[in-house]
């Protein structure tokens, strides 16, 4: 704005000057020049400033909206790998471990994930807990899963003798048994967060004996159990559990899911707590 009226000013300066009139034109437009500088400039000064401070305080909050939609992106899954949702919220994992070794009874394990995954997927507090599912499981299986999720739940599905073991499977798919010392030894050395074991296996209560010396809740059952009993009680149980009941009254849900379903074997679980 400025430069345009000077350069206007300093044209009728010139055209004065070719019409004979230089001296009085040049001390004019240098006097009207001064003035308008003096007029001009604080206007064009003031403006920088203005448009400087606006530009200062937009970028401000560009930022904070650039930052806040971010971190709304990142809540709701957006941005994948920038965060994960696990570290924003700590959530609590249930582990559930099966194992159906090629020389024993089929059974319907996969059923079962299926049931307590839809339980919780469906719950009031699903946003509390993650589930992670391993099949086929050895004891080496067994042990690491303890160490890499750390689990808050720890769930065996599969069966159990009426010596005490749970049998796991070796490389082959074979059975290999799991002694009720081993248990209590591994949970004691890697299971130090974990809240409630369920052992969802015929006689897996000697087990639970063992394992309740260094976890605060355990389940085992005291006889063979059948499938479709076994699968109503671990549906009800993580029914409450997403619910957030404690574990004592999460049992007693599934207590009655197997008495919803007219299945008589209300009293082959039993509950160890502190």
């Amino acid at each position: 704005m400025f430069v345009a009226s000077w350069l206007v000013i300093w044209s009728l300066i010139i055209h004065q000057a070719q019409s004979d009139q230089v001296e009085n034109a040049v001390g004019g437009g240098v006097a009207f020049s001064l003035l308008l500088l003096l007029l001009i400039l604080p206007v064009q000064v003031g403006a920088r400033t203005v448009r400087k401070t606006l530009d200062t305080k937009w970028r401000r909050y560009h930022l904070a909206a650039t930052k806040q939609a971010e971190a709304d992106a990142i809540i709701k899954g957006q941005l994948g790998p920038v965060i994960s949702v696990t570290k924003m919220a700590q959530k609590d994992a249930i582990l559930f471990l099966a194992a159906n070794p090629l020389n024993s009874t089929v059974l319907r394990l996969s059923e079962e994930a299926r049931e307590i995954r839809d339980e919780l997927e469906r719950a009031k507090l699903q946003d509390k807990f993650v589930f992670h599912e391993r099949g086929a499981v050895r004891p080496k299986d067994f042990s690491r899963t303890l160490i890499d999720l750390a689990p808050r739940f720890v769930h065996f599905s599969g069966h159990g003798g009426p010596s005490g073991a749970i049998y796991l499977e070796d490389d082959v798919g074979q059975a290999a048994p799991v002694s009720a010392k081993a248990l209590r030894a591994l949970f004691r050395a890697t299971g130090g967060q974990v809240h409630c074991v369920l052992l969802n296996a015929c006689y897996s209560r000697v087990q639970a004996e063992e394992i309740f010396k260094c976890v605060p809740y355990v389940i085992g059952m005291k006889k063979e159990i059948g499938d479709a009993a076994a699968i109503a009680f671990a549906r009800g149980f993580y029914r409450g559990i997403g619910a957030g009941r404690e574990v004592s009254n999460a049992f007693e849900i599934g207590v009655a899911e197997m008495l919803m379903y007219d299945l008589p074997e209300e009293l082959t679980p039993d509950l160890l707590k502190r």
